[in-house]
């Protein structure tokens, strides 16, 4: 009978060792996911220095994307022709930048979409997604 206690007590022991190792494990791989990348779009009403790239004035798609230098952002731009012959599209999206970035994870979800502007100066130094739980600082 006491064996049986002993033995009992012990695989409860180690059933209890096992579960929290396996939650330590599961916490941590979760803890290593990248994010989910999201595209937003972003109006620009005056020309807009990212690095050394200038963007015009308008509207542009944004979204994360892996460069050879590592995580970037693509501004694609969307222009509208209706000038164009009947059954060609009227939207052209073209690539306009690709801006090397890093990401630095936020406490909540953005909620709109809009760059990041330094406060002296009024210069572009990042960018939040709708959505996101990351803010892209260039």
């Amino acid at each position: 009978m006491k064996q049986r206690i002993v033995t009992r007590t012990v695989f409860v022991i180690l059933a209890g060792t096992i579960l929290a190792l396996a939650g330590i494990a599961h916490a941590d791989a979760k803890m290593q996911q990248p994010h989910r990348a999201k595209k937003g779009i972003v109006n620009t009403t005056v020309a807009t220095n990212l690095g050394a790239v200038t963007l015009e004035p308008g509207s542009y798609e944004v979204k994360e994307v892996n460069s050879t230098a590592g995580i970037a952002l693509r501004f694609t731009k969307l222009t509208e022709n209706f000038q164009v012959p009947e059954g060609l599209p009227v939207y052209e999206w073209e690539v306009v930048a690709e801006v090397n970035c890093t990401v630095e994870p936020l406490q909540s979800k953005t909620e709109h979409t809009g760059f990041l502007l330094a406060s002296d100066t009024g210069k572009a130094i990042g960018l939040k997604i709708r959505g996101s739980e990351v803010e892209y600082l260039f």
